[in-house]
This record gives structure tokens, sequence and C-alpha cells, in this order.
């Protein structure tokens, strides 16, 4: 056997032996990105109840001055804030955590030109990893599981702790920034305001009253506390769900380009060589061929 036939041969069950794992990420991808669409569903239906509350609570509540109090605060100074920036745990997602990370830098640089003070925070280990060989500061890093969504115990870990800081005022603003799904496989960095909340809406605009009207006996202001928190906490969950979504979309159209190509390598290889077997084969024969002619002549002398 040739020496470049032996070469395809090796390069053939290489290839192979690789095409089934290549299968097996992209269907283990396709199976999460769908499962966190469907938690992301649970979670915008739980969010809906949360309005209908506060739409039931809206008529009690004193006047908006005390409201608007509550959702924020500031005095005009240059501001403490916190970023947590969302990466993933695993590669073999493209350029995600580079582009997470190049726009978290443009965002930096923008809060340093108008006089921010930001703590950074990370959570997954290959954006840390990025942010380290480039010597960024790092305030706090965390770490995602490889495999499940994100616990919700992390998101209430971080929100309670950005909700004390914002309580004693050693926080202004805590900010997100992650990969939005867009379509399809197609993501986009955005950054959103945490806390304060930026986005809660107290007037029904034309819903219909609920009836009987609701008995509220707690303290329509301390109701009003907690559904925020609760809202906060199913933002910040909402946010690390579109991340996990968008890394799995990701995933699954690498992984699907590389099933592709894999199969059509496979099938030009396996073209290559069954054109180099009978070539060679051929080239034997005509040897023999040779070599029998030549036997021939020499008894016929």
């Amino acid at each position: 056997m040739s020496e470049n036939i032996e070469r395809m041969q090796s390069r053939l069950l290489n290839i192979e032996s690789v095409e089934p794992i290549l299968a097996g990420l992209r269907t283990i991808s396709m199976g999460s990105w769908k499962i966190a669409q469907s938690r992301m569903g649970a979670v915008d239906e739980y969010a809906q109840l949360l309005q209908d509350i506060l739409y039931a609570l809206a008529d009690h509540l004193p006047d908006a001055k005390k409201v608007q109090d509550i959702l924020s605060k500031g005095n005009g100074k240059p501001r403490q804030k916190a970023l947590l920036i969302v990466g993933t745990e695993r590669g073999l997602c493209g350029g995600f955590n580079q582009t997470i990370l190049n726009a978290a830098k443009r965002h930096l640089e923008g809060c340093t030109r108008v006089g921010e003070t930001v703590e950074t925070w990370v959570l997954g280990s290959r954006v840390v990893q990025e942010m380290q060989k480039e010597s960024c500061r790092v305030f706090w890093s965390g770490t995602l599981s490889a495999t499940a969504l994100p616990p919700f115990d992390l998101v209430v870990e971080l929100a309670h702790r950005w909700l004390n800081q914002y309580q004693s005022y050693q926080l202004d603003v805590v900010e997100v920034i992650y990969n939005k799904p867009v379509q399809g496989s197609s993501y986009k960095p955005v950054v959103v305001q945490l806390i304060p909340p930026a986005a809660i809406d107290l007037q029904p605009n034309g819903r219909e009253e609920t009836w009987p009207p609701p008995i509220i006996e707690t303290d329509p202001l301390e109701l009003l506390i907690q559904i925020i928190e609760q809202f906060i906490l199913i933002r910040l969950y909402t946010f690390l769900l579109e991340s996990t979504v968008s890394e799995h979309a990701a995933r699954y159209e690498l992984m699907e380009d590389a099933t592709q190509n894999a199969s059509e390598l496979i099938d030009e290889l396996n073209q290559e060589l069954n054109t180099a077997r009978r070539q060679e084969i051929t080239s034997d024969m005509q040897l023999l061929a040779a070599g029998a002619g030549l036997l021939s002549r020499d008894k016929g002398r």
C-alpha cells in the first residue's frame, strides 16, 4: 500500500471518529437551547403575575414622589457602579466571549470618561481568563454550570448583595452586559440597568379592572418593595437565561456546520481513497502484464 493511501486512510479514520462527537455536541446544544427557551417562558409568566399584582396595588399607593424615591435615588454626582459581565463556562461557541469582552471594554471606557467608578463582576471562566490575559481588574468572579441552566440561587445571592449595597449607598447603579438573542442563532451585546429598576409599570393603561376588587391588608409600600425585589430577581434571571440561549444557539450553529463539513470531507476522502486504490491496482496490473510479456519474449528466444 502506498504512503499516500495510508495517509488518506489515517485522516479518514480521524475524521470519522470526530464526526459522532460533533453530532453529539450539536444535539446537546439544541437540547440546552430549547430548555433555556422553555424556562424563559415560565419566567415571563411569573413576571406577568407580578405585574398584575402591581396593577391591583396601584390605587392603594401613596403619592408618586414616595414611589419614585423607592425606585431610584441619586444626587447627580459621579456614580459608583457594579457591572456584571456574563460570559460562558465552555468554549466551542465562536466569538461569543470575545464579543461580550469587547463590548464591556468599550462600556468601561465610557464610564471612565464621565468619572464613574465601576466594580467589574464577571460570570463565566472564559471571560475571566481573557480579562486576566489583558490585565483587566476583576472585582468579583463566579462560575456557571457547563451543562445545566444558571441556578436561581446564584441570582438571589448576587441581587441581595447589590440591594444591600444600594440601600446603604455603597452602590448607585448595577448594570448587566450580556449577549442577547436576536434571531435564530444571532446575538448582540447589550447593557441593561438592573438597579435601580428602570421599567416598572404602575399604570394599567386601559386594562380591565378585576372584580371583586382586591383586599390589601399589608402596608402597600412594604408590599411594593417586596414586589420590586422580585422583579429585580426575575430580570437578572432572565438576562442569564437569554445569555444561555445565545450561547447554546451559537454552539449549535457551529456544531451543525462542523458536522456537515466533516460529513462532506468524509465523502471526499472516500472518493479520493477509492480513486487512489483503483490507480494503484491498475498500476500493479500493468506491471504484471509487462512482466508477463517480458517472460514470454525470453522463452521465444
